[in-house]
């Protein structure tokens, strides 16, 4: 086992399968949608129902993950257990 764990934010656009078979670790955006906030990962079939929306003119958002949720993530890696 390695003695690193690589954290990345889910702009990399990984599927969840190449985030098991890596072992690497993720950090979901925010998806501002609707008056909403969503992180990304979603069922493809929401994906498209959203871009479908997108293309019907309505409009969304991204913010990047915040300081406080990559410590929220780091903690939870450390201790080997979060989401993801």
């Amino acid at each position: 086992m390695p003695n690193y764990k690589i954290l990345t934010d889910s702009c990399c656009d990984f599927t969840q399968q190449q985030y098991q078979e890596l072992g690497v670790a993720c950090a979901p955006l925010t998806v501002l949608y609707k008056g909403e906030s969503h992180d990304n990962f979603s069922d493809p079939a929401d994906v498209k129902a959203f871009y479908d929306e997108l293309r019907s003119g309505v409009t969304a958002s991204t913010s990047a993950v915040n300081p406080d949720g990559w410590a929220e993530q780091y903690r939870w890696r450390s201790a080997g257990s979060g989401p993801r």
